[in-house]
Order: structure tokens, then C-alpha cells, then sequence
């Protein structure tokens, strides 16, 4: 996560930020002990709220608001995530939720239905294999219908670290934006392109995923290392926007990608495996 953090804030896709992460390990046994703390525990939530934030304000350099927080979890920690957005709005202002496991706390969709208007931002993820995708859906329509700032991503992908790593350009550039590279109208200057690929190295296919600042054609190529062509995921005219293209699964070796546009060209390696 320091790794991806530094180049999304490098390439001003994130905002510089604090990421504080809390091991949820019993310090004297090694237990996990997420089950616990994450599936709407009041007490977690308190210390978090109460006992954690103020001592991260205290030491840190932060802006101490909750529009400028933000709750980010995987799995039983998208559920607790999502907890403290309606059990402590006062100090969690945005929520990233990937691959929620909501099926631990249906209640959370009552809760929400019928919690007021509080403003959240919310960035939330999920797969279509198998990662309660019609759960995070419907917390998806009652974010929407509560009138919150949703950014959604639903990728052909599975419960795994490597999707949600991939992800975090569209949730934390959702919550904490960083530079906007100005479109050629404004400046001349092109806007940088950036072309990922993921899972990488991949046994089955890889989703290629790009951004366009404003509507125009658009060409995805992939070549072997020979530089002979093996695929053409995109090749016409799209919207401003994410855009995401699957790449089947090709025989095992290394294969370059290249995003061409009027905005410029951008290229991605991958690795298939078998």
C-alpha cells in the first residue's frame, strides 16, 4: 500500500494524505481478532473515534474534519467501514468500501434507509466473482437514493488483494483528488494518460483500465515481445471518463499494451502465466 500510495500521489491521481492502519492482531497472541472488532462493534467504533483520531490530530499535521477523513476496508473491513459512516458521521465524513461481506450485518441496509441526511462521500468497489455483488449493489442504490457522493467500480474480478490494490486510483482519487491535469483547450499541454492492468501476472484474463478526459477515439492494442499483434480490445470512439477492456487469457509469456488517443499514448506491460 506505501508503494501504490507513492505513485498515486507521484502521478496526481491522490492527493498527498496519512493512511493510519490498525492491526487487528492481539498484540500478546497473534489472534486475528477482526471478526470481532470489524462486524458493528460500538466499542471499536469509539476508540477509533474517540481514542485513535484524536491522538493521529494530535501527533500529525492533519486537517481535523470529517470531510477530510476517511474509513477505507476490505471484506469484514468494507462492513466496518460502513458502520462507522452511519455509526460516527461526527469523525468520518468519507467511506472506501471494497468487497463488502454485508451478509455478516444486514442490518447496516435498514440503518441506512432510514439514517439522516449526513453528506457522505462514498468510493465503493466490488467483483462479479463470487463478492456479494447484489449485497454492495443495493447499498450502492441506497447511497444513491440518499443523494451521497458515490463513485461505484464493478470489475470482473474476485475477492482478492490484488483487484482491491488495483483499485485504489478510482477510490481515493474519488475521495481525495490530487492534481487535474488540464485538458488540451485549456493549456495545449497534453494530459497524461495512465494505462493499468491488472491482475498482473494474471492465470486467466487481465482488465485493462484507463481514464479519458473528454470524449474521443480511443485504440488498445496488445503485442507479444515479437511486436506481432495479439489483441485489440478497444478500437473506436468513447466517452469521457473510466474506461476498463478484458484481454483474454493468452499463452504464457509477456505482452505489452498500448493506449493510443488524441490526448496521447500511454503502454502497460503484463504477464501471463499459465
Amino acid at each position: 500500500m506505501q508503494t501504490a500510495l507513492d505513485h498515486l500521489i507521484a502521478d496526481g491521481v491522490v492527493a498527498p494524505l496519512i493512511a493510519v492502519f490498525i492491526d487487528p492482531r492481539d498484540p500478546a497472541t497473534g489472534a486475528n481478532r477482526r471478526a470481532e472488532h470489524y462486524i458493528e462493534n460500538t466499542d471499536f467504533a469509539d476508540f477509533v473515534a474517540d481514542e485513535l483520531v484524536p491522538a493521529i490530530d494530535a501527533a500529525y499535521r492533519t486537517e481535523a474534519r470529517p470531510e477530510r477523513r476517511a474509513s477505507l476496508g476490505t471484506s469484514l473491513g468494507g462492513v466496518c467501514a460502513t458502520y462507522l459512516g452511519v455509526e460516527r458521521p461526527d469523525t468520518f465524513g468519507n467511506l472506501a468500501i471494497q468487497s463488502p461481506a454485508y451478509w455478516v450485518a444486514p442490518d447496516l441496509f435498514t440503518r441506512y434507509a432510514t439514517a439522516p441526511p449526513s453528506g457522505l462521500r462514498v468510493a465503493l468497489t466490488v467483483g462479479t466473482f463470487f463478492d456479494g455483488g447484489d449485497a454492495a449493489r443495493n447499498m450502492r442504490d441506497l447511497f444513491a437514493a440518499a443523494g451521497y457522493d458515490l463513485a461505484y467500480l464493478e470489475v470482473n474480478e474476485g475477492h482478492s488483494w490484488g483487484a482491491w490494490r488495483a483499485q485504489h486510483d478510482v477510490v481515493l482519487g474519488h475521495l481525495f483528488p490530487g492534481i487535474v491535469f488540464p485538458s488540451n483547450e485549456d493549456s495545449g499541454a497534453p494530459r497524461r494518460l495512465v494505462l493499468d492492468a491488472f491482475p498482473n501476472p494474471s492465470a486467466t484474463a487481465t482488465t485493462l483500465r484507463f481514464t479519458l478526459g473528454a470524449p474521443s477515439p480511443a485504440t488498445l492494442v496488445v503485442y507479444d515481445l515479437l511486436v506481432r499483434e495479439v489483441a485489440r480490445p478497444r478500437d473506436g470512439t468513447l466517452g469521457a471518463g473510466v474506461h476498463s477492456a478484458q484481454v483474454g487469457t493468452l499463452p504464457p509469456g509477456v505482452y505489452v499494451v498500448r493506449l493510443a488517443t488524441p490526448e496521447g499514448t500511454a503502454t502497460q506491460r503484463f504477464v501471463q502465466t499459465q
